[in-house]
């Protein structure tokens, strides 16, 4: 007896939200396994904001993929990090990412040219320079800003104002008790 196709869709559908959501979603990391602990939270993670000033080609600024390497291997490629998080700039050059883990963080400026989501070597990418070594260590509940990245992709670096705070943990607003 034939699958009816239209019951098999169906399925598959929900089979890859859910698979989808148990990785985070719209906030998802490369390599993640579906196993490991959850998507860490707000006060146990780090979020990633900033902007692009210029670029050294043409391309639009919502082209760029800022990818966030975390604990990054001493001699392997950024492009070859195994715990990364990814975000796409925005066509003004502005970007943010949530739910990054702690650590050490190397960061990337990437155009994926033929978009098949891995980094060729003919794809421009650039390294963010971080020579005072404020990504060396991360903490959960910090923000990091990198303020006026200049991307140049013909010498594979990429300059900023990096500064680190404390993101804001929300205030509960009083709950009123109706007829109290």
């Amino acid at each position: 007896m034939a699958a009816n196709p239209m019951r098999v869709r169906g399925l598959l559908g929900a089979i890859a939200s859910t698979l989808l959501v148990a990785c985070g979603g719209d906030d998802i990391c490369l390599n993640c396994d579906p196993d490991s602990t959850p998507t860490p939270g707000p006060t146990t993670s780090i979020k990633l904001e900033g902007d692009i000033l210029r670029l050294s080609t043409l391309d639009p600024l919502g082209s760029v993929v800022v990818v966030t390497c975390v604990d990054p291997q001493a001699g392997v490629p950024l492009a070859d990090c195994t715990d990364a998080f990814t975000t796409l700039a925005d066509n003004e050059g502005h970007f943010s990412r949530t739910r990054i883990s702690v650590g050490a963080l190397g960061l990337f400026f990437w155009i994926d040219r033929n978009e098949d989501g891995r980094v060729d070597p003919t794809d421009p990418y650039a390294v963010l320079q971080d020579p005072e070594g404020k990504l060396s260590d991360v903490t959960g509940g910090e923000t990091v800003a990198i303020e006026a990245a200049q991307v140049d992709f013909t010498t594979q670096t990429a300059i900023a104002t990096i500064v680190l705070s404390r993101t804001p943990t929300p205030t509960p607003s009083p709950s009123t008790t109706p007829g109290a």
